[in-house]
Formats: structure tokens, C-alpha cells, sequence
């Protein structure tokens, strides 16, 4: 029994090193910096367009809410100083170039989960970026479409609990305002993404039963890893001593890689167990 729970991650973890999968994990977090501050960057030019600024600064703060403070500090504070900079160029020109470089994440992404999938890509590369492109629009637009939703439930809210019982509202108010909450939802939205991005970015065809292991798993790993990180940068971190100003970054480049080979391992546990399985049959 033993062996049978163990055979697939061992062949996982080899091939995630056999695959290179620790290197493209580098190449992943590396992408993910970059691309992330486009991301952004697009997402509040067009919260802009529609005079939702203040509800694509709340879906940030989130954003960052859910990653190690020290993470979250380095990558948030020069943010949010360049959105205090009102730039006409941010919602035309500066807006596709945003566009086009948080693709780039999503290529990389589908790059790493091909590769640990051993996938024939079959889609042109127009298309692909196309698909990427989409990708991010549509993220941006359902950050925003959350987060409205966030800012309208909280003007409602008075009204509404002025017609509940008091122990309700006492529970609603703890529950929304405690950590596990906010980690509970982080859980819901990465497994969601992930469980899409497994679907439909790399080449072939897999059922949700295929990669459901592998996301179920990276999405664990995802919550212990942030908690297991922002424990280790509070007690041992010592970035800023070895890299100056520079050490919120380094940590953010890290906890990025480590986030990258967590996705990898799992989609080469998924690949494991499929080949696992059919050995299993023809046994």
C-alpha cells in the first residue's frame, strides 16, 4: 500500500528534475515578477475607464493581502506610488503594452505545464497568445466585477444586519474579518485557476479528474508555503542584511520560485499517476 501511494510522487520528482522543471520554475517566478506589476498596471487602467478606481485598489490590497507581509511589502509599496501618478498614456498605449507583457506570465505558465505533461502542442502561436491575452482580460475583469461586488455588500451591509439577530451579525463580522477567512478565499480562487489553467493552457486533453490531484495538492502546498515563509522571514529572514533594499525583492523572487515548483510538481504528479494507472490496468 505503501509503495502505491509513494511509486507516483517518486517518479514525480523525477521527472520534475529530469524535465528541468526546477529551472523553468526559475524562468516562472522570474516571468511572474514581471508580469505582475502589468497585470496590475492593466487592471487599474481600465478600472479607470469604468471609474472603478478605488474598487481595483481594494482587489490589489487583497492581492497582497494573502502573500508574506514582506513580500507583499516589497511588491506593493512601489505599486501603489506609481498609480498615484496620473498618466493619460496608461489607458491607451501603456494599457496594450501592459496587456502584451502579463500575456508573457500566462505563456510561461502554459510553457512549464506542457513540458511536465509531455503535451504535443497542436495551436498556432498567434492563437496561443491570443489565448493569453484573453486570459488576462478576463482575470482583470473578474477581479473587478469581485471586487465591486465586495464594495456593494459593504454598503449594504448595515441595512442588512440591522434585521438580523445579534449572534448572526457578532459571527458574519468575526468570520469576514478573520485571516482564515481571507486565506479560506485564496484557497477557493488559486484551485479555481489552477484547475483551469491545467485544463486548457497546456497542449492534449485531460479530464478534471486527471489534474485534480495535482491542483488539490499545489493549492495545499500554496497555504503552507505562505504561512511557512512569512514564519521563516520573521524569525530567520536575513534578505535585507544580504541584499540591502534589494531584500524585500529577493524574498518575493523566492517565495515565487518555490510557488512555480509546487505548480510544476503537481502537474508531474498528475502525469505520474495517469502513467501509474495505466501500468495498474495492464497489470
Amino acid at each position: 500500500m505503501f509503495l502505491r501511494v509513494w511509486q507516483p510522487v517518486a517518479d514525480a520528482s523525477d521527472r520534475l528534475v529530469m524535465h528541468d522543471g526546477l529551472e523553468i520554475a526559475g524562468s516562472m517566478a522570474f516571468s511572474a515578477i514581471l508580469a505582475l506589476f502589468p497585470f496590475l498596471i492593466f487592471l487599474f487602467a481600465a478600472a479607470a475607464f469604468f471609474d472603478m478606481e478605488g474598487t481595483a485598489r481594494d482587489v490589489a490590497e487583497y492581492m497582497f493581502g494573502t502573500l508574506p507581509p514582506e513580500v507583499a511589502g516589497a511588491l506593493s509599496a512601489p505599486l501603489m506610488e506609481a498609480m498615484r501618478i496620473r498618466d493619460p498614456d496608461l489607458l491607451t498605449i501603456g494599457a496594450v503594452l501592459a496587456l502584451w507583457a502579463a500575456s508573457n506570465g500566462v505563456e510561461t505558465l502554459r510553457t512549464g505545464l506542457t513540458r511536465a505533461y509531455d503535451a504535443e502542442e497542436e495551436r498556432s502561436v498567434i492563437r496561443r497568445r491570443i489565448e493569453s491575452i484573453f486570459i488576462v482580460i478576463f482575470s482583470a475583469a473578474l477581479a473587478l466585477v469581485i471586487g465591486y461586488l465586495t464594495v456593494v455588500s459593504n454598503l449594504l451591509w448595515p441595512e442588512t444586519s440591522s434585521i438580523l439577530p445579534q449572534a448572526a451579525v457578532d459571527f458574519a463580522n468575526a468570520l469576514f474579518g478573520n485571516a482564515v477567512f481571507h486565506y479560506a478565499i485564496a484557497f477557493v480562487i488559486l484551485f479555481l485557476a489552477l484547475l483551469l489553467s491545467h485544463l486548457w493552457l497546456p497542449g492534449g486533453h485531460r479530464s478534471v479528474a486527471q489534474v485534480l490531484p495535482g491542483v488539490l495538492l499545489t493549492s495545499v502546498a500554496w497555504l503552507v508555503l505562505a504561512a511557512g515563509f512569512s514564519a521563516y522571514l520573521s524569525q530567520f529572514g536575513s534578505y535585507v542584511t544580504l541584499y540591502g533594499g534589494l531584500g524585500g525583492v529577493a524574498a518575493a523572487m523566492v517565495f515565487f520560485y518555490f510557488t512555480a515548483t509546487v505548480i510544476l510538481f503537481g502537474a508531474e504528479l498528475n502525469r505520474a499517476l495517469k502513467s501509474f494507472a495505466a501500468k495498474a490496468s495492464k497489470g
